[in-house]
């Protein structure tokens, strides 16, 4: 039975006050016996609201959740799992099933679902970080995969997690963890990157010379221009622009009313 609640501040100098710390509430019991908190989700910039998660009968994770929402922006989506090796079975919350489209009774609570909708590309990967885990050879679980949704498209995730519980012999019991939806940020920094190579590339094979200049030293050039000059990279890069100005006049012409454009219109 797990349940999220939202806290906000009905003091604003308390407000103004708070320090975002990891781990600060984790081991506060709201509810006394039969429910304690894994952990709170909270924007370390914007804290402005607190958020608990609780489980019935939950065994404490001291900072778990609040370990994971330093990697996580503010309002990201998040879903938690809860799994016990003894008997296979995984209770999952709601969100862990409405981010992917899904409602929780159209997910079994098992290990194999998730195995069914992970990437296939993914799967070895996410698996092999697991056990790594088990073994005690890390202190948290910690993967990006792709899950695939019920419309069919997959969408990036990060699963974190850790080992609550071992047996005497030191083998896993029970672990808790969540899942949260990145798949917006995973995309924007694969456009990024994708735009950065379409940029490289035009800078490569442009057939002008182009250069990158900071303070007017030299920064970067393609091919061209040392085509064209007959300089090595070694005599131009790091090297005041001044070397490509056939007089200081003009040298100094240019650079004050380039950089009086670049004021004006950026």
């Amino acid at each position: 039975d797990i349940k999220t609640f939202r806290f906000t501040f009905l003091n604003r100098e308390a407000e103004a006050n708070f320090k975002y710390m990891p781990g600060q509430f984790v081991e506060l019991s709201m509810y006394g016996k039969g429910e304690s908190p894994i952990g709170i989700a909270s924007s370390p910039t914007h804290p402005c609201y607190l958020e608990f998660t609780v489980q019935r009968a939950g065994t404490i994770v001291p900072g778990l959740v609040t370990s994971a929402m330093h990697d996580l922006d503010e309002g990201a989506q998040i879903g938690l799992w809860d799994q016990n090796f003894r008997t296979g079975i995984v209770n999952r919350s709601d969100h862990w099933a409405t981010m992917l489209g899904y409602d929780l009774e159209e997910t079994k609570n098992n290990l194999d679902f998730w195995k069914s909708i992970i990437h296939p590309d993914d799967l070895e990967i996410t698996l092999n970080e697991a056990k790594k885990h088990e073994q005690g050879l890390t202190e948290f679980y910690k993967v990006q995969h792709r899950l695939k949704c019920k419309n069919g498209n997959y969408k990036w995730v990060l699963n974190w997690g850790k080992i609550s519980e071992r047996d005497n012999d030191g083998n896993p019991v029970r672990a808790l963890g969540i899942h949260a939806d990145i798949d917006d940020n995973i995309k924007a920094e694969d456009a990024l990157i994708n735009s950065e190579n379409k940029l490289n590339s035009i800078f490569r094979a442009a057939p002008i010379g182009i250069g990158v200049t900071s303070n007017r030293m030299l920064i970067e050039l393609n091919d061209y221009i040392y085509q064209m000059l007959g300089y090595s990279s070694e005599e131009l890069v790091r090297k005041s622009a001044r070397i490509l100005y056939p007089t200081e006049e003009e040298f100094e012409f240019v650079g004050r009313e380039k950089y009086k454009q670049i004021e004006q219109f950026g």
